[in-house]
């Protein structure tokens, strides 16, 4: 490696500590040969992320002339491109945001040509926001660009403690979500295998970062859980309440008077919704026309397997929130293993294709309507989404 980027690693170690996420880039390292087996394995045997870090940064100036060139392509494979900027600069400025060190997570603006082939979420063109959308005083304004950030914690490896399998399927939520809220406007990333302290952590930063230029803050947990708990990565359970306390207005100040969108994918216990049965006399509406019976949908063999997640109770009320479960009280949430849950399959389908005309409020009705409608499990088990909108305006993406 050459002096000057030695220099680089020296003069930015501090920097590198804070911001690096070495779990998304250990594989990459070993790909490209920046790491041997061995120190696969002391990074590892580390428990703490930084010192995970440490190790990283202390190996590379001993890996030959093109480490520091083959550093900064995982940087960017990652979702890191702002450490990468911040090391080289050679990315173009105005594409990257880049975080203030109380929050070193790695959100990242993506233009709309980029979005992911692999997601299930389709490309539109939305209209602009009208000058009187923007004035109107039963809306929340959202004039912002980008809009604000959008965090999506997405756990699928547990800790063999848990006795919980690998939740299958989630890895498509995560992308989902993240080309949804980009489309949307939004800086989204997405965090995997996060522990309990990263997770209350990185919401922490989250809550407290300096939200002025944003409009709205948006936070997806999918993961397990128990009543009113989820699980991290390292089979600890955190309330879920506490989680969401770091957005109340005396932890997040700049959040005040702005609105604050939670979507968590997790039962709220062990029950199974069988649905009823409709009956096969005709509705008539206005027209004698007959009413259409719903649409479910059979997920045919070899397609994945739906799974459940865990169990989850209530959020606490507060202004200006939306917090949608994927179920109600009580019920387990449902999970394809090759499509992604239920709940984010509407979800991200909803909030794409009716953007251009409703309210989120309205769209989460009709995320509502699509999980119970049409979404059916073996044995004809059911799932309804719970929406709990203590929004005080409308709020609209367009």
């Amino acid at each position: 490696m050459d002096d000057k980027h030695r220099d680089l690693l020296r003069t930015h170690r501090v920097y590198l500590l804070e911001n690096l996420q070495p779990k998304s880039m250990i594989d990459h390292l070993v790909e490209k040969k920046l790491l041997s087996d061995d120190e696969l394995d002391e990074i590892r045997a580390e428990k703490k992320t930084k010192e995970q870090i440490r190790l990283i940064i202390d190996k590379l100036p001993r890996k030959g002339p093109t480490a520091f060139d083959k550093f900064i392509e995982v940087l960017k494979v990652t979702g890191q491109e702002y450490v990468a900027t911040k090391l080289c600069g050679d990315l173009v400025k105005q594409d990257v945001v880049e975080p203030s060190p109380l929050f070193p997570i790695p959100f990242q603006e993506t233009r709309r040509e980029d979005v992911s082939s692999k997601a299930n979420v389709p490309v539109l063109n939305l209209p602009s926001k009208t000058e009187t959308d923007a004035h109107r005083d039963d809306c929340y304004p959202m004039t912002k660009v980008p809009r604000g950030m959008a965090l999506i914690i997405n756990n699928k490896h547990f800790h063999p403690k848990c006795g919980m399998n690998m939740r299958k399927g989630t890895d498509v939520d995560a992308a989902n979500l993240q080309q949804a809220f980009k489309f949307l406007g939004f800086l989204a990333t997405v965090l995997h295998d996060q522990g309990t302290n990263d997770m209350e952590d990185n919401l922490r930063k989250l809550a407290r970062y300096d939200h002025s230029n944003y409009d709205c803050v948006v936070v997806c947990i999918l993961t397990h859980g128990v009543e009113g708990k989820l699980y991290g990565s390292d089979g600890n359970l955190i309330e879920v309440q506490r989680l969401i306390r770091l957005f109340n207005g005396d932890q997040a100040p700049y959040l005040v008077g702005k609105p604050k969108l939670f979507f968590i994918q997790a039962c709220r216990g062990d029950s199974f919704d069988y649905g009823r049965d409709e009956s096969d006399g005709h509705q008539n509406d206005t027209d004698g026309v007959p009413a259409q019976e719903p649409v479910i949908i059979e997920r045919a063999l070899g397609e994945g397997v739906d799974e459940t997640d865990a169990k989850m109770s209530a959020l606490p009320v507060e202004a200006d929130m939306l917090l949608a479960y994927a179920t109600v009280p009580g019920y387990v949430s449902w999970r394809n293993s090759e499509r992604g849950s239920w709940f984010v399959q509407a979800l991200t389908e909803v909030l794409v294709h009716d953007a251009t005309k409703d309210d989120v409020t309205h769209m989460m009705v009709s995320v509502n309507r699509k999980v119970a409608t049409e979404f059916e499990a073996k044995g004809r088990r059911k799932q309804m989404p719970a929406p709990v909108v203590q929004l005080l305006k409308k709020l609209y993406f367009r």
